[in-house]
């Protein structure tokens, strides 16, 4: 049986072209890809009980140093609400220098306002060690608002060292202001670059 070679060409076309369309049908009814999982990294939940936690928070005020700077750590580990509060506590009262020490280093792994707080009682402590640890918290956090603090300690403290490093981090803490400023302008740049385009678009 002879085809019309045109008719061949013609049933040809017509097959491949359903064929094309039947796969971009398929296609479509296929399910999106799902987004991929939230990366969130959860907390433990506390292994002590109030009534336990209680008595970790009044181990903080024991007699010996050596207990009350491992409660408070372990307060501080455990995210004690009240840990915060109880590092202060120990920087402004605590008769032991290294406790109080030891307050000032868990409190510049904190970056909030009231850690801060209690970073700069610890430029008025009677020790200077205490005083300079305080120093390198606050230059670690940069937060500048502590400036008018190290500035007065750069000018009144007695100890020649704790001056040297209330400077060292004023220049920290200018440090981290001018790039805090370079951010903000680099974003209001880019911000006005979008909407700049989004008004020729528009146009």
């Amino acid at each position: 049986m002879n085809i019309n070679p045109r008719i061949a060409i013609g049933l040809f076309l017509i097959m491949a072209s359903s064929g094309f369309l039947a796969y971009r049908l398929t296609r479509r009814l296929e399910p999106p890809i799902p987004a991929p999982p939230a990366l969130f990294k959860p907390e433990p939940a506390p292994f002590l009980s109030l009534l336990e936690l209680g008595k970790i928070r009044s181990s903080t005020l024991d007699s010996d140093p050596k207990v009350r700077a491992t409660a408070m750590e372990l307060l501080f580990l455990m995210k004690d609400p009240q840990a915060i509060a109880i590092l202060r506590r120990a920087i402004a009262q605590d008769i032991d220098p290294e406790v109080r020490t030891k307050a000032v280093e868990l409190l510049r792994k904190q970056s909030d306002i009231a850690a801060l707080a209690g970073l700069i009682s610890g430029l008025q402590d009677v020790e200077k060690g205490v005083r300079l640890t305080s120093l390198s918290a606050i230059a670690n956090m940069g937060d500048p608002s502590a400036g008018p603090w190290v500035a007065e300690a750069a000018v009144k403290d007695a100890e020649p060292d704790v001056r040297s490093e209330a400077l060292r981090t004023l220049a920290k803490l200018q440090e981290r202001r001018t790039i805090q400023w370079q951010e903000l302008v680099d974003q209001l740049r880019k911000e006005y670059e979008r909407a700049l385009k989004r008004s020729k678009r528009n146009e």
